[in-house]
């Protein structure tokens, strides 16, 4: 059997945790239904891993995940979500909280937090690739609004590409409204991108009034709700992530086609 390449998420602030969540159940879901028992096979070692089982008890499957957020509300409630109605679950050791928050600000997130959460993250993350046969790459998600998702992504990011220098980085950021989430968000979103821009090998760009678009005049939701967007989001990554038994035929496939990209355009958007 061919040895599958691993891919670790890293879950940034409310809107990469909630999007983290949403995702490793449609891909479990998606790969389930294409009735295909091997490719169902690949999505699952590719993005989970199984707990052992013992004489009482199946393994579980557990996503290789890291949460992140400087308050511990939502990483405390998406875990609790994920483990009593999804048929996976996070590892306990792989969430990461403060108490504080970010005051969405980048500034902030990225020289303040951002050195502080950094040891506790590589550990993670360090765990997650120790315990596979081989290291495909890292998805990052959050918002480019916050000060979590977009200062603290940034910090990540360069860390992450400074420690796995042969690894495939891939963003998957969130736009915010043009009407305005916060009130500095066009800084965060600058900020953010020209410093992650240097980094990653690729950026799936998400904005939310597409997604807004989509939710009310294609499958005509009356109130829309960052869980209904969520969904269609996760969706439309799914379809990026999912042929994960073409993407990683070999180590370094998916790599080369996203760097294959950059050799007509330094910087590789997918949106």
């Amino acid at each position: 059997m061919a040895v599958r390449p691993v891919v670790a998420t890293v879950q940034l602030g409310q809107c990469g945790n909630q999007l983290g969540l949403e995702l490793h159940d449609t891909l479990l879901r998606e790969a389930a239904a294409s009735g295909d028992a091997a490719f169902l096979r690949d999505t699952q070692e590719t993005f989970f891993r199984t707990t052992e089982t013992t004489s009482s008890s199946q393994g579980k499957l557990v996503a290789r995940a890291v949460l992140v957020d400087t308050e511990p509300k939502v990483v405390e409630g998406v875990m609790e979500t994920a483990r009593r109605s999804k048929g996976w679950q996070y590892d306990a050791r792989n969430a990461y909280h403060q108490q504080g928050g970010a005051a969405n600000n980048w500034s902030f997130g990225y020289k303040h937090l951002g050195p502080t959460v950094w040891s506790n993250v590589a550990d993670m993350i360090r765990r997650e690739f120790e315990a596979a046969d081989m290291v495909g790459g890292v998805l990052l998600l959050g918002s480019l609004a916050g000060g979590t998702g977009s200062g603290v992504g940034t910090y990540v990011t360069e860390m992450l590409r400074s420690e796995y220098r042969k690894s495939l980085l891939l963003n998957g950021v969130v736009w915010p409204y043009s009407t305005g989430e916060v009130i500095v968000q066009n800084y965060n979103v600058c900020l953010s991108l020209s410093h992650v821009m240097q980094d990653t090998d690729g950026v799936i760009m998400i904005e939310n009034d597409h997604i807004h678009d989509i939710c009310t005049k294609l499958l005509h939701i009356n109130h829309v709700t960052f869980s209904s967007m969520n969904s269609v989001i996760s969706q439309h990554l799914a379809n990026i992530l999912l042929p994960s038994n073409r993407c990683y035929a070999t180590s370094s496939s998916c790599s080369n086609h996203v760097k294959s990209r950059e050799r007509t355009s330094r910087r590789s958007f997918l949106n």
